[in-house]
């Protein structure tokens, strides 16, 4: 989804909005595209003085593919597995919250996916026959844990590529670790 629209609107709001540009598979496989998103985070702190932005409120947001990585980021803050190598090293990547707008965060069903989003997964894994622990380890919903960031879940009823069962795993994922969260359909 583009998001410069309400990145521009939420602009005249007092809000900075930042879009990332990060590498898709089949060109990497994951983590690599969370490695460039945490990278992108870090760079966003050590700017954030010159750009007037408060470096500790900081939200994600990003809708089906990019909502499943806006989820990662979301939930894998600090986590060595996922900072990569890029520059610069130091410098946080938690978020304050999270907006996640049609994404798939349990690809451990991966089975009940559209065709499509099942070859989305495919090439994001670089295999047609991921394991369960690949699986698990790519999933958003894995990574939930007590004091997980507020976030807010939007899903259309009938998204022909992502099920709405994808939105409320994530709901009860959520209320699980009794995270703040919402659920909009």
């Amino acid at each position: 989804l583009d998001y410069e629209p309400l990145a521009r609107a939420l602009a005249q709001h007092g809000y900075t909005g930042l879009s990332v540009d990060y590498r898709l598979a089949p060109t990497v496989r994951h983590p690599a595209h969370l490695e460039d998103v945490k990278c992108a985070l870090r760079w966003l702190r050590s700017q954030a003085a010159a750009w007037g932005v408060d470096p500790q409120q900081v939200a994600v947001i990003g809708g089906s593919a990019g909502a499943h990585l806006a989820g990662l980021l979301a939930y894998t803050a600090e986590d060595p597995r996922f900072e990569g190598q890029g520059e610069p090293r130091q410098g946080s990547t938690r978020v304050a919250a999270a907006i996640l707008h049609a994404g798939p965060h349990d690809l451990s069903v991966l089975e009940s996916l559209p065709a499509d989003a099942r070859g989305a997964v495919h090439a994001l894994l670089g295999t047609a026959s991921p394991s369960a622990s690949q699986l698990r380890e790519a999933s958003p919903v894995h990574y939930l844990r007590q004091g997980a960031v507020p976030t807010l879940i939007l899903h259309g009823q009938s998204d022909p590529l992502v099920p709405l069962d994808q939105a409320h795993r994530l709901a009860a994922a959520l209320a699980q670790v009794q995270a703040s969260h919402q659920l909009i359909v």
